[in-house]
């Protein structure tokens, strides 16, 4: 008997995971939490994973984010920079505008 092999794409398929997007997108008022952008495409980030499939993860380790702001999240992996930032009193917000202006050239 041959296994099947399911991808992390084919899960976010899933109508699972699509209504939870769905209720995180309405949570978030469809807007980034970063940037507050309500006109760019947006994504769910996972602050952090929790079960066997994306769906399973708590609420509140989900965040509304546009495409920009979910590939500096997701890519480049400045947490350190980001928490002793935040230590210092600068919100996320100030900070994800500052870097998407420096990468994306956008004057959020």
């Amino acid at each position: 008997m041959e296994s099947v092999v399911t991808t992390y794409g084919d899960l976010l398929k899933d109508p699972r995971w699509q209504r939870k997007r769905l209720e995180i997108f309405q949570r978030d008022d469809f807007a980034c939490q970063h940037c507050g952008a309500k006109h760019k495409t947006l994504n769910i980030h996972h602050t952090k994973y929790v079960g066997e499939y994306p769906w399973q993860t708590p609420d509140k380790y989900l965040l509304t984010l546009c495409e920009d702001s979910h590939k500096i999240e997701t890519n480049l992996k400045w947490c350190d920079i980001i928490q002793a930032l935040d230590n210092a009193g600068v919100t996320r917000t100030v900070v994800f505008k500052i870097i998407q202006r420096y990468f994306f050239g956008t004057p959020n």
